[in-house]
């Protein structure tokens, strides 16, 4: 975090009786905030870009703290608004001076005489930085607090700041991903193809490969498939592939396909790359664009894999239900 602060003592020193002001580490400041370690001018810049910890050569100078901000470029803003103000309370001070001047003059040329001996004095500048209230102090637990209880409350803010935009972001999310699926609304009634699925045959996955090389059905296809809809990739990813294949044609395929010699073989499923990329379409409409192939590729492998014990259940409960 940093200060902007008023180094009261410097005044008297100063040849033009202003009050330097400067930007510090609050690190710098003490508890209470009246006084400032200063490492020496020719010492700062080392000292401020590497965050140095005040030494035991280091100064105690008495200070006004007026400004505080964990963005550098905040406290920088708020020094250059005093020192512009400053450029123009000077002018203001010169005019002032120059005007007595002249009314001193007149007095004289007139052989007007004064009780009080006139005082001829030249322009100064004067910087006097304005009492402002310290960014992020509103809070009436900071008063009176020390510099670490104050941290505190600035990370507490902060961390309330974020949560509310976390949401907002979260809300938006949500909308967008309303507007997407709704502005890819498609009647199935126009596709024969997407009314005849979840498919429940070999030779119907591979004439639906074919039909997606048709330019434009992916897009479309997927449009539809999406109102599945999907709380992760995951999610969204099996709703997919649920809405394309049937369990009972799901336990003919893994992602790499087996051979086996005393039982059924598995075909492989990385082979439909048109019905692949369709999955990854939908599952994106759904997610607004969220997903990695890896992660899509993950969650249809474990899909398959459960394939048999979907289809063993669903078989189950037709049995149970006959029975009733």
């Amino acid at each position: 975090m940093y200060a902007l602060v008023d180094f009261i003592d410097e005044k008297e020193k100063s040849k033009d009786g202003t009050i330097p002001c400067e930007i510090v580490r609050f690190s710098w400041l003490s508890s209470e905030q009246a006084t400032c370690s200063w490492p020496g001018k020719y010492s700062y810049a080392s000292a401020f870009n590497k965050a140095k910890i005040p030494g035991p050569n280091w100064r105690s100078c008495p200070v006004k703290v007026k400004f505080i901000s964990d963005q550098l470029g905040l406290v920088q803003e708020q020094r250059d608004k005093f020192l512009d103000k400053s450029k123009v309370d000077t002018s203001m001070d010169e005019q002032r001076v120059r005007k007595k001047q002249s009314l001193a003059q007149l007095e004289i040329s007139s052989g007007s005489e004064s009780d009080s001996p006139v005082r001829h004095q030249t322009g100064m500048q004067r910087i006097v930085l304005p009492d402002l209230p310290i960014i992020l102090m509103t809070s009436a637990s900071t008063v009176g607090a020390t510099a670490s209880e104050i941290a505190l409350e600035i990370e507490k803010e902060i961390l309330r700041k974020v949560k509310m935009l976390i949401n907002k972001v979260d809300g938006l999310t949500i909308e967008v991903r309303g507007l997407k699926v709704a502005s890819n609304n498609v009647a199935e009634e126009e596709f024969v193809n997407v009314s005849s699925l979840p498919v429940k045959t070999v030779e119907a996955v591979n004439n639906y490969d074919v039909y997606l090389q048709t330019e434009g059905a992916t897009k479309k296809v997927a449009a539809i498939i999406a109102k599945v809809g999907g709380t992760s990739i995951k999610d969204a990813t099996e709703r997919v592939l649920a809405r394309i294949f049937s369990n009972s044609l799901a336990v003919e395929y893994n992602w790499r396909g087996t051979l086996y010699k005393d039982k059924p073989s598995k075909l492989p499923l990385k082979e439909k790359e048109n019905i692949l990329n369709l999955i990854r379409t939908s599952a994106r409409i759904i997610t607004c664009g969220r997903g990695t192939d890896h992660e899509i590729e993950v969650a249809i492998k474990n899909w398959l894999k459960n394939a048999k014990a979907r289809r063993d259940a669903g078989v189950t409960l037709s049995v149970t239900e006959a029975v009733d």
